[in-house]
């Protein structure tokens, strides 16, 4: 009996003692996400505590805007996001450009929000967020039949003349709404989003009166860019866009190869002249034929080119210039 209970106390000490070990290595990260303006907490923010660039795990701030990570490994380079569709994200835009130099440089990643944990260390925070502006559109299709929802299309947002963030439009895609301007930093799976019933959602951005839109569609329409009125701090900026299937004003022709179509991928670039501004890039189809309409009258570069079995590049080009009410005709033979 007296072997027994020696036996049991020495398994409560080493409990114990794995218990103090492992109280000493983990650290807590806590803090308050709050508004910029009233100072109030905000409420079901995503936080995410991120270590480099890998998500180490995520939380929702609770009625009051607070949220904690218990049992943090220490290390280094940890830094807070947050996303929450109507406020702008604490990430700087420059951050996204020079990741490596923060990394690199102790004054940078400090001033930038970057901290490091030691052992037991409980890091305390208040994130302090700013409203932002909001976009949302919906663009359609007219062809005899009326007017309807386009699902085949893809919006990019630009601010300035930078690539802020895109969604497209896909029936094959889970539909995703809200899109944060600043997602680029630390997501793992950007890439596409759908769009619902030609609804397209960009929300958290910075206001700004020199947003743009890029509508690219993949039923052979050349590039539509919109310019955006002013985006104000939390308000909702709505724009429309229908793609007329009845537009006469473009481009159509055959690809082919000693007279028959090739049996390859085949891309149609369209550029606009004197400045090479991209206007549209298609597939021709599986016989050969393209087309391109809705194309502003002008001069274009029309390039035309597929690789072959052995990856080598095939490549033809032409200057044209398309006209008001008219579809120019132009072939490509290899």
């Amino acid at each position: 009996m007296r072997k027994l209970k020696s036996a049991i106390f020495a398994v409560l000490v080493m409990l114990m003692a794995g218990n103090l070990l492992f109280s000493t290595i983990c650290c807590r990260v806590q803090g308050f996400v709050k508004d910029k303006d009233t100072g109030k907490g905000i409420p079901n923010v995503k936080v995410i505590l991120v270590q480099y660039i890998t998500d180490m795990d995520n939380v929702k701030t609770d009625a009051n805007g607070y949220f904690a990570f218990k049992k943090v490994v220490p290390g280094e380079n940890y830094y807070i996001v947050c996303k929450e569709d109507n406020y702008i994200s604490n990430v700087p835009e420059y951050m996204r450009k020079n990741l490596d130099n923060y990394f690199d440089n102790l004054v940078l990643r400090e001033m930038s929000g970057f901290f490091n944990l030691k052992e037991g260390e409980i890091k305390a925070l208040i994130i302090n967020l700013e409203k932002g502006g909001k976009i949302k559109g919906k663009i359609n299709q007219k062809d005899a039949a009326g007017i309807k929802p386009m699902i085949h299309c893809m919006v990019y947002l630009y601010k300035e003349i930078e690539e802020s963030d895109f969604v497209v439009s896909s029936p094959n895609l889970p539909p995703q709404k809200s899109i944060t301007i600043d997602d680029f930093f630390l997501m793992k799976d950007r890439g596409f989003y759908s769009m619902v019933e030609g609804e397209f959602y960009f929300n958290g951005l910075k206001p700004s009166g020199k947003y743009s839109l890029i509508i690219q569609s993949k039923k052979g329409f050349a590039y539509q860019y919109i310019k955006v009125p002013e985006v104000f701090k939390g308000n909702t900026v709505f724009i429309e866009f229908t793609f007329d299937f009845e537009d006469q004003t473009g481009i159509k022709g055959k690809v082919t190869k000693n007279g028959v179509p090739i049996n390859f991928r085949v891309y149609i670039d369209l550029w606009e002249l004197p400045d090479d501004i991209p206007s549209a890039d298609i597939m021709a189809d599986a016989e050969g034929n393209y087309s391109i309409l809705m194309v502003k009258p002008g001069v274009y570069r029309l390039e035309c080119g597929y690789f072959d079995a052995n990856k080598i590049e095939h490549e033809s080009e032409i200057v044209i210039r398309i006209e008001a009410n008219k579809i120019k005709i132009v072939n490509f033979e290899f």
